[in-house]
């Protein structure tokens, strides 16, 4: 396994932009599912953690 460093800047741009994924995918259902929410925080929890 190998660590990766990403700068703050990066990581924000990366955090906006999976939230506009995760916008889309629950346009494209057609419903509020929080599962993916929790899919998102769960992520962006891990990459804190190990940033």
């Amino acid at each position: 396994m190998e660590i990766i460093n990403i700068e703050a800047r990066t990581f924000e741009a990366m955090v906006s932009r999976f939230e506009q994924f995760v916008k889309r995918i629950d346009l494209l259902c057609g419903h509020k599912d929080t599962e993916g929410k929790i899919l998102f925080n769960q992520i962006y929890y891990l990459c804190l953690t190990y940033h």
